[in-house]
């Protein structure tokens, strides 16, 4: 986090005699993190249909495997304008109001973290359904079995295993 201050003890640039950067401020902030624990399965399961099938099968111990490391860098800038109203009676104190104007951007690099993973193939985006010999016999049974190969797909590449993409917010918070 860095701030300027204001009046004297403002140390930034100056444009045309004004301090452009009192009660302005950035904060950048990083957070890593190792990858959580998953219990991998031996045997691949039909994750995308309404009702999986398949006998889960450990592999290794509970817990054992491990997802990726995760990482990700949040930014804020923003700015507070100060001012006074005028006081109508002598000796009452004038009141000093702030409007802080900032710009947030959260997942700065646009980082695509893995969240969760299928416990089969390990992979955010891949049951292993499709390519096993369990799925032969379903995927023939269709009506059309390209469509259903192609719906097996979208439905297993779940945008939920993954971290939210960069997000951009703009806002003024009014301090009375």
């Amino acid at each position: 986090d860095f701030r300027y201050g204001s009046g004297k003890d403002y140390n930034g640039p100056k444009l045309w005699g004004k301090d452009i950067f009192a009660n302005a401020g950035i904060n950048l902030t990083a957070r890593a993190r190792s990858g959580e624990p998953y219990t991998r399965q031996g045997k691949v399961r039909n994750e995308a249909l309404i009702t999986p099938t398949g006998t889960l099968v450990l592999v290794g111990s509970i817990n054992g495997s491990r997802l990726p490391w995760n990482y990700k860098f949040d930014l804020r800038v923003d700015k507070t304008f100060t001012f006074a109203t005028k006081s109508k009676t002598e000796g009452k104190a004038k009141k000093v109001y702030g409007i802080n104007a900032y710009l947030t951007v959260q997942n700065l690099l646009n980082t695509k973290n893995i969240q969760a993973v299928y416990n089969y193939t390990g992979n955010a985006n891949d049951d292993g359904y499709l390519g096993s010999p369990d799925a032969s016999t379903t995927i023939l049974a269709q009506t059309s079995p390209q469509a259903f190969i192609d719906q097996y797909q979208i439905k297993v590449n779940n945008p939920d295993n993954y971290s939210l993409p960069r997000r951009i917010r703009l806002g003024v918070v009014f301090n009375f």
